[in-house]
């Protein structure tokens, strides 16, 4: 039990009970200031905030992708009027980019974003074509190893054209597009060459060798959020 200083005896024991009393006091008051300090320190408010940040409501799908998703869904259907550009138009007010009518000193060369060179365009980049034709002929092997008699070819032209670019493979391009062979104005996944290259494929008839002639221009852009 502890005792009153009045009853610890001579004035000297009482003084130096009082030091034991306020030397003992010391520590506690030290970490009491410790805590208050830790607790209002830049570093513990900033974990406070780590803690119940919420993640952004808004769409964190790369605006590329929401593009192609879009043009995806609508393959075997018809956008708008059937037009090439209808396509394009339609996949880039959906995805929240800025569409044809954002570039209205665009002409006739239409401008879909910012220009980007083929090499570099990805899955949701807007391709434009001027006076693109592709010639393709086709050579079957038969089981004798000669040439097959009914060697054919296709020219496919696409004069002023849109389309999106849902693959570059370097070589090759997938895109979706419509108002293009062989669907017509329902929309499509297609497979072109860039340039003029060589390939053998398998057939049911056996191997076909493929040689595309590839002529004309493709321009790329990179789409913009819309403001």
């Amino acid at each position: 039990m502890i005792q009153a200083a009045s009853d610890l005896g001579p004035p000297l024991l009482r003084i130096a009970f009082a030091a034991v009393l306020s030397l003992g006091a010391i520590p506690l008051q030290h970490a009491a200031a410790r805590q208050a300090a830790h607790a209002s320190s830049p570093r513990s408010r900033s974990r406070a905030r780590q803690i119940t940040w919420q993640p952004s409501q808004a769409d964190p799908t790369p605006l590329g992708d929401r593009i192609v998703a879009f043009a995806r869904q609508q393959e075997g259907r018809t956008v708008g009027d059937g037009e090439c550009a209808d396509l394009a138009e339609a996949a880039l007010r959906q995805a929240g980019a800025r569409d044809f009518s954002a570039y209205p000193d665009s002409g006739d060369d239409y401008v879909w974003g910012r220009p980007i060179p083929l090499s570099e365009a990805r899955p949701g980049d807007i391709l434009q074509f001027h006076n693109f034709t592709i010639r393709t002929t086709t050579t079957t092997a038969s089981f004798f190893g000669q040439a097959a008699v009914d060697e054919g070819w296709q020219l496919d032209s696409r004069d002023h054209h849109t389309a999106i670019l849902e693959e570059n493979r370097g070589g090759t391009l997938e895109i979706l597009e419509q108002n293009a062979p062989p669907a017509g104005r329902a929309v499509q996944l297609t497979e072109i060459p860039v340039a003029s290259m060589v390939r053998t494929v398998q057939s049911q008839d056996g191997p076909q060798t493929q040689h595309f002639e590839v002529s004309g221009e493709i321009h790329a852009y990179r789409p913009l959020l819309a403001d």
